[in-house]
């Protein structure tokens, strides 16, 4: 056997031993896969794989046509390869290419794949195609095309990218583990340079050796994944965090919430980061434990507590993640803005028709509109007498106390229903006439109940409910609809009562003349306890007294 044939014998088997070694590569880095870097390279060995399998063809072919279905094959994966390792190493090394320009290099690996696929056809890859038996073996001579000639010149540009970024990032890192990882990463990168300096200088006598140096930056890269666990180290993974999230993150530990890191974006917001005397998140001008929102350099931020470590034996760990959110923040304030001023809109309308047919039904009465603001005015009065007091039982409040005076316009709504005739009637009603009367304190109610209910809120409802249903109750149980006496009245119905009969009172009507201060306070006093709450009655005439 001449060398010639022992050379071609052992490129034989390093194409063999080299393809099945792929295959192990591509297992291991699948059984291990948990993020994007582990994507390139897998895809790096798959077409490792192919390229190795179409070349081990190629030199087996025994004619022109065998030996260019090889190299075809081969073309599948090769113009990936170079280009999955250079995405590795920018990933590696924390350098973000553009997605736009990701697509153009897919692009144009997958056009040189298709120009080799199809060069029967033109001459843009290859010129000419001749086999030749010289050599270490037989073997296909290829004369080359423009879009050879920028494969090749793509290929030595990925490298030296791939070297430049490499250098930089290795002058960044700090740990001699960092650095020797970067160091295995050079090396695949000065493997395959080297393997295009022989090809290009002749030295391989026609054997391609990217085919063999392919291989061996596989077999490098997983020994030193192995050797320097380049994807399970906390440090290069904290790394990555610190220069690609956009939230601030401050890390924490036990009960004193002592900070052991921080990132670049958490030192932006809070400068008191860098001072060594800060210890901890207590000692920070802004505590982000305590304020949810955060008011920073005319920016507002969001915290987040999260707990991340609990075992027992180890201390507590706890991550404070802070969000920028001025932007929804501003958008959210706007909004609600917007619907306050509809919502106080819709309220006026609501209001302008309440008192508009409340007005209505006081013009039908023959009094003008005039008792609504009398009733509600002295409505208010005693409101604001239980107010200042600090009346505190039956769940009165302010805001009760507001809604009771708001309501208060409705307390007759229902003799909407009442005829004409009877309600305008000048002399004494009939008893039947005074039942009908009677009737629109549960017309009032149902009204309110059917118009109102998807409108207003529920206290509001109630209120109105309430005062129109019960304001001729008594507080000793001769009144009507129902007969409730003393507190089974609500409250808001027995002080419409002391306004309503006030009112009445001291108005003139069609039968009868109004009267004097001192007679209508007669009038109520003799009723306090009968008629009325006398408590309420005593803190309105006080107030009327005092000029209220």
């Amino acid at each position: 056997m001449s060398v010639n044939e022992k050379i071609y014998t052992l490129l034989l088997l390093m194409e063999f031993v080299s393809i099945s070694a792929m295959f192990v590569v591509a297992y291991y880095i699948l059984k291990h896969w948990s993020n994007k870097m582990h994507g390139y390279l897998f895809g790096c060995s798959v077409a490792i794989i192919v390229n190795n399998t179409g070349y081990f063809y190629e030199m087996i072919g025994k004619t022109k046509e065998t030996a260019l279905l090889g190299t075809q094959l081969s073309y599948l994966g090769k113009p990936f390869i170079a280009l999955l390792m250079l995405l590795f190493t920018a990933d590696f090394c924390k350098v973000k290419i553009p997605a736009m320009i990701k697509k153009f290099l897919y692009f144009s690996a997958i056009l040189i794949s298709f120009a080799v696929m199809t060069c029967n056809y033109h001459n843009l890859y290859y010129t000419t195609v001749t086999f030749t038996t010289e050599g270490l073996f037989p073997h296909n001579v290829y004369g080359h095309g423009p879009l050879y000639f920028a494969y090749m010149g793509s290929l030595v540009i990925y490298q030296i990218f791939a070297i430049v970024i490499i250098a930089i990032r290795y002058k960044q890192v700090r740990t001699s583990k960092e650095k020797n990882q970067l160091i295995g990463t050079a090396l695949m990168s000065l493997v395959v340079m080297g393997a295009l300096g022989l090809f290009f200088t002749g030295l391989t006598k026609g054997y391609d050796a990217t085919s063999c140096a392919y291989t061996i930056c596989a077999l490098i890269f997983v020994l030193f994944m192995v050797r320097y666990n380049v994807f399970e180290d906390i440090e290069i993974v904290r790394d990555y965090l610190v220069e690609n999230v956009e939230e601030g993150i401050i890390a924490m530990e036990g009960d004193e919430k002592e900070i052991f890191f921080y990132n670049g974006i958490a030192a932006e917001i809070f400068p008191e980061l860098e001072d060594i005397h800060v210890r901890k998140v207590d000692d920070m001008k802004i505590n982000p434990l305590t304020e949810k929102k955060l008011f920073v350099n005319n920016k507002i931020y969001e915290s987040t507590v999260k707990e991340v470590a609990k075992d027992v034996g180890y201390e507590r760990r706890y991550v404070i993640l802070i969000n920028d959110v001025t932007e929804s923040f501003q958008q959210t304030q706007s909004l609600k803005n917007a619907i306050n001023q509809k919502t106080e809109d819709i309220t006026r309308m609501q209001d302008t028709v309440i008192m508009g047919l409340a007005d209505m039904v006081e013009a039908r009465d023959g009094y003008t509109g005039a008792h609504i603001k009398n009733t509600q005015y002295y409505v208010k009065v005693i409101v604001d007498a239980l107010v200042d007091e600090g009346y505190d039982d039956e769940d009165f409040n302010r805001s009760m106390g507001k809604t009771i005076v708001d309501a208060s316009p409705l307390h007759d709504i229902g003799k909407i229903s009442v005829p004409d005739n009877i309600l305008g009637k000048p002399g004494k009603l009939t008893p039947d006439e005074f039942e009908t009367i009677k009737k629109h304190t549960i017309d009032g109610a149902n009204i309110i109940d059917q118009t109102l209910t998807n409108v207003e809120e529920e206290e509001y409802l109630t209120v109105a409910h309430d005062i129109a249903l019960y304001h001729h109750e008594k507080w000793d149980g001769s009144g009507y609809p129902i007969g409730l006496a003393e507190k089974e009245i609500p409250l808001s119905a027995r002080i419409m009562a002391v306004a309503d009969v006030y009112d009445a009172l001291t108005s003139e009507r069609s039968y009868k003349e109004a009267f004097s201060f001192e007679k209508a306070k007669n009038i109520l006093l003799e009723g306090r306890y009968k008629h009325f709450d006398g408590h309420l009655v005593d803190i309105f005439l006080e107030r009327l007294e005092e000029g209220a």
